[in-house]
């Protein structure tokens, strides 16, 4: 018992004293717990006594908990500490790699986000504390690290009363290593093999991205833990009492989870059932246990004779069976691009990576699905100033009177002057014009179901050229509002893959056929491409580029949205833009629409 030694009276209050161990007392970040019990009646204190001693105790046995030596005022972690925490770390970055393979794959990921020692956050721990060294930070990193990994193995225990006390001594002070220049062994190797974790997510992007074998050249430990994560999996699965698992099961499972933390929308999970239901009816299995070695060389071969629009041929694919199937590889029907068949391997790959993660299979069948690699982007060239002069011709350029295709007037022209992507502008609403301290500006959001943005850079706020205004843009915006509009386009119809882009587009191809530039390397993107050229020849800083036109840059995008850049200095900056070539036929634009 604890006995009544805890009970202190002072100026007529009691109050509870209990002295923290001495092996405790860097972890508890005090020499002892002491506090009013408010009250002045001995029994009811002696009553709050036993309550709050039982809290502290428990407090006590939560650090004990921790498994760390304590001396000399320092945690004493040995390799084996170090070893739990980056195959903590490990098994955490598997499942990042399984949901977010995607991303990955298309090269929007963004890898500092799951590093370790991420450089964008010591960049702007610089800006804040210009004293700081990255010896410091990544110190400040292992500590924070560290907290999280205790409490990760805290709140799985069984025991909810110790999850939660440990919710109150997180936010203390626990400190990983005292004193940074007296780092020892454990300590050391700890943050050299944090450092080897982020080289390792490099290394494992790479190897997605190319379908090729992780490097070798991987930190030794960093190695180790990989080997012990892969032996934990095995030896899961081996226990498990699961045989026959249909792989629709798996895909809703990886559904649900894909939607729980990534955006992606229904209609592209459609899309993927669509293409494993092809997938599985040419191996002709159903369960995913029962996927071999030779069922994955087999379909890294056979899906690029698939036929183009399979649906078409035949009403209902999913129904084929693997004998079907043969005999429409065998009647010569034109076949996938490699880009589709590619989309198959990927889907195919995916599903057999997140089986493996959840224990249905033992074997890295995955690694058997040979992707070729991705063919090289069409390039795609910006407007010069001949091509623009032909473009923004006044005899060919639409009429903004036209009402079933008045976007065919203002979309380019806003592109024009802003940057913007086809769809950010095809998908504005009409209150996405705002206004303040005397200056109007687009608000590019993907806040509402409808809205969707590339990258997290694309969030942002551009002011509204005067050019735009001098062409009369703002008295459109007012029509709209006026007419009870939400959308600022509203004759522009929604796609599931291709959101509002997909009409403007075709059409601005055909316009580019009419006047002479069908050129295949030009597109509406082009004029985002010319954009950025006349931006930087127009004396606009790359800081300013970057927040107007949404580009991935060092303190943009997200401080952006935020405010970093005031909107008069943004204004200031974009009214620098301009295009003297095109100034005389603009004017005649402006006027035969007048």
């Amino acid at each position: 018992m604890f006995g009544f030694n805890r009970l202190v009276r002072r100026n007529h209050t009691y109050y509870i004293r209990a002295k923290v161990p001495d092996s405790l007392q860097i972890l508890a970040g005090r020499r002892e717990f002491k506090y009013t019990l408010h009250t002045n009646n001995y029994w009811e204190a002696l009553a709050l006594l036993r309550k709050e001693s039982y809290r502290i105790d428990l407090k006590f046995n939560l650090l004990r908990q921790m498994a760390m030596l304590i001396k000399d005022g320092k945690i004493k972690m040995d390799l084996a500490d170090v070893d739990r925490i980056i195959v903590h770390k490990l098994k955490q970055l598997d499942e990042v790699f399984e949901i977010k393979y995607d991303s990955i794959m298309e090269d929007t990921f963004d890898a500092d986000a799951v590093k370790m020692f991420p450089e964008k956050e010591f960049e702007e721990e610089k800006k804040l504390h210009p004293d700081t060294t990255e010896k410091y930070y990544e110190i400040e990193k292992a500590e924070e690290y560290f907290q999280g990994y205790v409490k990760d193995v805290i709140d799985s225990r069984p025991n909810p009363s110790i999850a939660k006390q440990f919710n109150r001594i997180i936010d203390e002070d626990i400190p990983l290593i005292s004193n940074a220049n007296e780092i020892e062994k454990p300590q050391m190797m700890l943050l050299s093999a944090m450092r080897g974790v982020d080289k390792f997510v490099d290394s494992k992007i790479t190897s997605l991205q190319n379908d090729t074998p992780l490097s070798s050249n991987l930190h030794p430990r960093v190695r180790h833990c990989l080997i012990a994560v892969d032996k934990q999996r095995t030896e899961e699965v081996l226990k498990s009492q699961k045989s026959q698992t249909k792989w629709q099961d798996i895909f809703n499972e990886l559904k649900e989870r894909k939607k729980n933390i990534s955006n992606i929308t229904n209609y592209s999970l459609e899309q993927s059932f669509k293409r494993l239901q092809i997938i599985f009816g040419i191996i002709g299995k159903k369960y995913i246990e029962d996927i071999t070695y030779k069922d994955c060389q087999r379909i890294s071969d056979i899906i690029f004779k698939l036929p183009v629009r399979l649906h078409t041929i035949v009403k209902k694919p999913e129904n084929l069976k693997s004998s079907d199937f043969k005999a429409l590889f065998e009647k010569g029907y034109p076949t996938v691009s490699k880009a589709n068949a590619i989309k198959y391997l990927r889907q195919f790959k995916e599903l057999l990576r997140f089986a493996k993660r959840r224990r249905y299979i033992i074997e890295s069948l995955d690694d058997d699905v040979d992707i070729p690699k991705k063919e090289q982007e069409k390039k795609i060239d910006g407007f010069g100033e001949n091509e623009l002069k032909l473009i923004f011709n006044p005899v060919t350029y639409p009429r903004k009177k036209d009402l079933r295709n008045y976007h065919n007037y203002w979309i380019p022209l806003i592109a024009l002057y802003t940057g913007c992507r086809l769809n950010e502008i095809a998908q504005l609403y009409v209150a996405d014009i705002k206004y303040d301290n005397k200056i109007w500006y687009f608000q590019l959001t993907d806040e509402r179901e409808d809205q969707h943005l590339k990258t997290r850079q694309s969030r942002r706020i551009i002011p509204v050229h005067p050019k735009l205004k001098e062409m009369g843009f703002l008295d459109f915006v007012k029509s709209m509002r006026n007419a009870k509009q939400e959308r600022l386009f509203p004759k522009l119809k929604y796609h599931e893959s291709k959101y509002y882009r997909s009409q403007i587009s075709h059409w601005f191809g055909r316009y580019l056929d009419k006047i002479g530039l069908s050129n295949k390397s030009y597109t509406f993107h082009s004029i985002r491409h010319c954009c950025k050229r006349f931006l930087r020849d127009s004396g606009v800083p790359q800081e300013y580029q970057n927040a107007l036109c949404g580009w991935q840059g060092s303190d943009t995008g997200e401080i952006v949205y935020g405010g970093a850049f005031k909107l008069e200095n943004l204004y200031k900056e974009i009214s620098k833009l301009k295009y003297p070539f095109l100034e005389q036929n603009l004017k005649l634009i402006k006027e035969m629409n007048e």
